[in-house]
């Protein structure tokens, strides 16, 4: 087991548009027990939201490095 899993890793990233994203891998996390991660979507004050039509009706687990930048660039671009 590695020790990213075992130490579990946590990031939110703040965006000048007002969105940010919570970037978790754990023993808890969907996916966390195999090196992935699992991201949500925040508001301005660090809330957890749900917007379908940014593809975030709920959390989205499972994905790996390369999924978790692919959506980093969409919502930094994203305009509020």
């Amino acid at each position: 087991m590695s020790d990213l899993i075992k130490m579990g890793y946590q990031r939110v990233i703040e965006f000048e548009n007002g969105y940010g994203l919570s970037i978790v891998s754990n023993d808890f996390s969907y996916g966390g027990h195999f090196g992935l991660f699992e991201i949500a979507l925040l508001d301005k004050d660090g809330e957890i939201i749900y917007d379908p039509a940014l593809g975030f009706s709920d959390v989205i687990g499972h994905l790996d490095f390369a999924e978790v930048a692919k959506i980093i660039e969409r919502i930094k671009g994203e305009l509020k």
